[in-house]
């Protein structure tokens, strides 16, 4: 649910953003002078507001294919079909996420070349590592499932 909420947050203020004398604008102009480059800084702005909204749709299937996955270990039998695919959507969404993340990173070079500050930014390898250990793991649930039919076939 939270994530929804962040992500209408991100859609609103794309919308106020690309209101002509906006207060975003005003700001801009506040703190930096008239002179400067307001239009690239809020073009670059509102596509970094895009990359928060395709994040909140990444986590969003992520946190839900992580609870559909802990309600199948409540309940005894985690080695299942289904889980290998919720892993596997977790792998992708993380993918997602980490791609993403690149390109936030442009966006925060763009901005500042526009002449604003900005936060830091740095390439994340844990998030890397952990997509590949996601996609590994989710070949481990695949293969797990397979040998639970099979013996189910057998007993």
């Amino acid at each position: 649910m939270l994530n929804i909420a962040v992500a209408s947050a991100f859609v609103i203020f794309g919308v106020i953003a690309l209101v002509p004398g906006n207060f975003v604008e005003t700001m801009l102009a506040a703190k930096y002078g008239a002179d400067a480059a307001i239009a690239e800084m809020l073009a670059a702005m509102e596509v970094g507001v895009l990359t928060g909204v395709i994040g909140s749709v990444f986590f969003h299937r992520i946190v839900i294919s992580a609870l559909a996955i802990v309600r199948s270990v409540g309940e005894g039998d985690p080695f299942r079909q289904a889980n290998a695919r919720r892993v596997l959507a977790i792998a992708w969404g993380m993918l997602g996420l980490q791609i993403l993340d690149l390109c936030l990173g442009a966006v925060l070079f763009w901005i500042r070349s526009a002449g604003a500050e900005t936060m830091t930014w740095s390439p994340a390898i844990g998030g890397w590592i952990a997509v590949l250990l996601l996609f590994v793991l989710a070949r481990v649930f695949q293969v797990g499932a397979d040998m639970r039919d099979d013996l189910e076939g057998t007993v």
